[in-house]
């Protein structure tokens, strides 16, 4: 395991969040969910998003303006570049189809609709310290800002 330090991250969440277009909370969130804000590798899924390759490579290749390449995955920094941009993407997607804004568990679920969802709202609790005031989300079934 790698741990890596939790106010770098949600400094470099907040500032891929605001170009890119993502709740930074939620971004922070995930990766607390998924790794416990870790770079290291869970089977096949890799760093703080526990992103598998092929996942990596299928956002990478939808959003190839970012310039990311495929051993990128094992930067945290690059990850957070892209999970910050597919986070925008999924975020969109759900409010073109709804007209609504999703809450973090919606984005998830289009994410990783394989996965459960479970502890979303401790690892909100456990990252709100992290954001600035006013930026974070309560609880997994609140809507997520547009940004």
């Amino acid at each position: 395991m790698a741990p890596i330090d939790r106010q770098e991250f949600a400094a470099e969440c907040i500032k891929q969040g605001n170009e890119q277009g993502a709740w930074a909370h939620y971004l922070v969130a995930v990766a607390e969910l998924r790794s416990k804000i870790d770079d290291g590798e869970t089977g096949d899924k890799i760093g703080p998003f526990r992103l598998t390759q092929v996942q990596w490579n299928a956002h990478r290749a939808a959003d190839n303006e970012l310039g990311l390449e495929a051993d990128d995955i094992k930067s945290w920094f690059l990850q957070c570049v892209l999970f910050a941009s597919w986070t925008h993407n999924a975020h969109r997607e759900l409010v073109t189809a709804t007209g609504e804004s999703p809450t973090s568990k919606d984005i998830y679920a289009k994410q990783f609709p394989d996965e459960p969802v479970d502890g979303f709202d401790k690892a909100l609790t456990d990252t709100s310290g992290l954001m600035p005031a006013g930026q974070t989300v309560a609880t997994s079934d609140a809507p997520v800002p547009s940004v």
